[in-house]
């Protein structure tokens, strides 16, 4: 299995946001022009933010995704490096470049295509041993994955991964082994060996028995035949990314390959 980096933009001042497409990582930022949006409305304070590692804003009813004209860090009216990517269409992910400094204060301003602007004033944390080693905790990576059954693979984590985003199917991508786009055959993402609404380490991605089981479930519109979708090809190929630990850090890309041979681990 090979590692690969999370797709994410560097953004020194303003990024585009997207509905139906990631964001680029050779997006150039410019600047924001600040002056043509209306007064800001405040968003609560965070605290006890990372001073290294990613953390995540959870938009409000207020703001779509496909709004959003940019996002900047300031601190004493000084931009600050970022890194941003989506977790979902709610969710966004922002990492510094540089360590902030410790126990200090900094403010994200998101601006909107309808002029309008967002402030959120954000604390850092005070540096202890024990966040000291959270800082250095290894990026969440697939420990282990193989084929349980003809409709199953089983994909064990390093970490617990938070469940509303590992059981998301669209942070999923599964391909054939002539790589061509097989997404649609996901059925659900299910937790092993945990109960509902609960974060774990494992989960299956279970597929559709058939073009037409999907049809009929409303993934597909179009006329299909019986064609079984089963894991009989000799290689699979999966992508997974913006799934968020419960330690606080991102998978934000990670893909590899499982075979038939792996089945009956």
């Amino acid at each position: 299995m090979n590692s690969i980096k999370g797709k994410s933009c560097l953004f020194f001042c303003f990024f585009f946001l997207y509905s139906y497409f990631p964001i680029s990582p050779n997006v150039q930022a410019s600047e924001v022009n600040s002056n043509i949006y209306n007064a800001a409305l405040k968003l609560p304070e965070e605290s006890n933010i990372s001073v290294k590692n990613p953390w995540s804003i959870t938009l409000p009813e207020s703001i779509k995704i496909d709004k959003l004209d940019g996002l900047v860090v300031e601190r004493n009216s000084q931009n600050i490096p970022i890194i941003v990517s989506t977790l979902n269409n709610k969710t966004l992910s922002i990492r510094p470049i540089e360590p902030y400094e410790e126990n200090s204060t900094y403010t994200a301003k998101i601006f909107l295509n309808d002029n309008e602007e967002y402030i959120l004033d954000f604390t850092t944390e005070i540096l202890t041993y024990d966040n000291i080693l959270l800082e250095y905790t290894p990026l969440p990576q697939v420990s282990d994955v193989n084929i349980i059954d003809d409709e199953t693979i089983r994909i064990k984590f390093n970490q617990n991964m938070k469940h509303t985003f590992a059981e998301n199917s669209a942070n999923y991508q599964l391909k054939d082994k002539d790589y061509n786009n097989i997404s649609n055959h996901i059925k659900a993402i299910i937790p092993v060996n945990a109960k509902s609404n609960t974060d774990t380490n494992t989960y299956d991605i279970v597929l559709y028995k058939t073009a037409g089981d999907a049809k009929d479930n409303g993934i597909l519109t179009k006329d299909v035949d019986s064609t079984s979708w089963n894991l009989i090809q000799n290689q699979y190929n999966i992508t997974i990314e913006n799934i968020p630990s419960t330690r606080g850090v991102v998978m934000y890309k990670y893909s590899f390959g499982v075979g038939a041979t792996d089945a009956k681990k």
